[in-house]
C-alpha cells in the first residue's frame, strides 16, 4: 500500500481540530465527506457500512455500525447542532445537546454487548489542551459522560492530546490514543490493538521507544 487512497479497507474517519481549519471548505472535510458518499473510488462508501446516520448537518461525520458483537459510534464534536451548510465544522469541541441526544437514541436502540464510542477531543484533558477539550465545556462534558455511563459504553476513544493515557470514570474508560502517527510532545508512537471476545475486550497498547525507532513493545494491556 503506497498511500491510503489505494487502501480497500474500510475507514472510518474521525472529524478532528486540523480538520475543520478552512471551514466547510477544508480538504479534509472534501475528503471524508467523498468517503461517506463514494468511498473515494476505492472502497465501499461509509454510507453502505453504518446502520444509523448522524442527524441532519452532520449525517456524513456522525454515525454508528455494529460488527459482531460490538456496536461503534464515531460522534463530530466540531457540529452546532444546526442544519445549515459548515455546521458540522463550527464548534471548538463540544457535545452539543442535539449530538447527545442522537447518541442517546443510538445507544438505547443498540442490541449489542460491548459498545465503543469515539470523539477526538478527550472529556478530562491531561498533559495537553487541558480546559479546551471537551473540558471547556464541562456541563455538556457531564451529561455526555452519564449517556455513556448509562448505556454501558465500554471505553471512549479519543485523539488531540498526543499523549498515551487511559482514566477510569464513573465505570467508563477513556482511552486517549497517543501519537499514532506524526509525533508531538511524547517522544514515541502508540497503536492501540482491541481483541474483542464474547463478553470484554483487551486493548493492547503498542509503543516503540521513540519517533525513528522500528522496535516495539507492549507497553499495556487494558482489560474492558
Amino acid at each position: 500500500v503506497t498511500g491510503v487512497q489505494t487502501c480497500a479497507l474500510p475507514i472510518y474517519p474521525v472529524v478532528g481540530n486540523h480538520d475543520i481549519r478552512g471551514g466547510k471548505e477544508s480538504t479534509s472535510l472534501k475528503w471524508r465527506r467523498q468517503e461517506y458518499r463514494s468511498g473515494n473510488g476505492t472502497r465501499t462508501p461509509l454510507k453502505s457500512l453504518i446502520s444509523h446516520p448522524g442527524p441532519a448537518g452532520t449525517e456524513e461525520t456522525t454515525y454508528s455500525w455494529d460488527y459482531q458483537n460490538v456496536h461503534f459510534v464515531v460522534l463530530n464534536e466540531y457540529w452546532n447542532g444546526k442544519t445549515r451548510p459548515g455546521s458540522d465544522v463550527a464548534t471548538d469541541g463540544d457535545v452539543v445537546p442535539a449530538l447527545r441526544q442522537w447518541l442517546e437514541t443510538d445507544l438505547a436502540a443498540n442490541k449489542q454487548p460491548m459498545t465503543f464510542v469515539f470523539g477526538h477531543e478527550p472529556a478530562f484533558a491531561e498533559h495537553r489542551h487541558v480546559g479546551n477539550s471537551l473540558d471547556g465545556h464541562p456541563a455538556d462534558r457531564d451529561a455526555f459522560w452519564d449517556v455513556l455511563k448509562k448505556y454501558h459504553v465500554r471505553a471512549f476513544i479519543s485523539g488531540h492530546i498526543h499523549f498515551y493515557y487511559k482514566e477510569l470514570h464513573d465505570g467508563v474508560y477513556q482511552i486517549c490514543d497517543g501519537t499514532a502517527g506524526r509525533p508531538r510532545s511524547e517522544h514515541r508512537q502508540t497503536y492501540l490493538d482491541v481483541v474483542v471476545g464474547s463478553d470484554q475486550a483487551q486493548v493492547y497498547v503498542w509503543q516503540n521507544d521513540s519517533p525513528d525507532s522500528t522496535k516495539w513493545h507492549l507497553a499495556e494491556t487494558i482489560t474492558l
